[in-house]
């Protein structure tokens, strides 16, 4: 059942249990249907250290050393939207169950970052980001204040986000 050539960093499944999505360090993204034992692998150029599948059942997200938290439909396989973050390295990835946006933990690898360590908050629907929190491993017992990207104090259109993100 092995599709990677490499280490397998996360896994995750779909709600239903039909799919099981594998990130891998050889730059694989594998999404098996376990249903009927067919596997589709996407090539993403660079170690993917983190999947998700969202609540849905709909969008896969998958980053890792690439610089991008990249969706992909869980059924196809089809590249659907992506957020680029420059040099950076993603090492988590989450969905939010009721409004869809992901968050992820991010360090900054560019060699003039100020503040490398960061988490964003991202709609793909609207492919905009809803905030960020900088510098958040300083803070690891004061929650960091979720700056909104947009000016919105905390609001988006399918309704708040959190207004404090909490590293613990």
């Amino acid at each position: 059942m092995s599709s990677h050539e490499a280490a397998v960093t996360e896994m995750a499944y779909t709600s239903d249990g039909r799919y099981l999505a594998s990130a891998g360090t050889d730059g694989v993204v594998a999404i098996r249907d376990l249903d009927n034992g067919s596997t589709r692998t996407i090539e993403t150029g660079g170690q993917v250290l983190t999947v998700a599948i969202d609540p849905t059942d709909t969008w896969l997200a998958a980053a890792g050393t690439t610089g991008a938290v990249a969706l992909y439909d869980v059924r196809t396989g089809d590249p659907g939207p992506r957020l680029d973050l420059g040099e950076a390295w993603v090492y988590q990835v989450a969905f939010d169950p009721m409004s869809g946006a992901v968050a992820a933990a991010v360090e900054d690898k560019a060699a003039d970052a100020a503040i490398t360590d960061f988490a964003v908050v991202w709609d793909p629907d609207a492919d905009r980001e809803l905030g960020t929190s900088r510098g958040f491993r300083k803070r690891l017992r004061d929650p960091a204040p979720l700056t909104p990207a947009d000016g919105t104090g905390g609001m988006s259109e399918g309704g708040p986000i959190d207004s404090r993100l909490e590293v613990v």
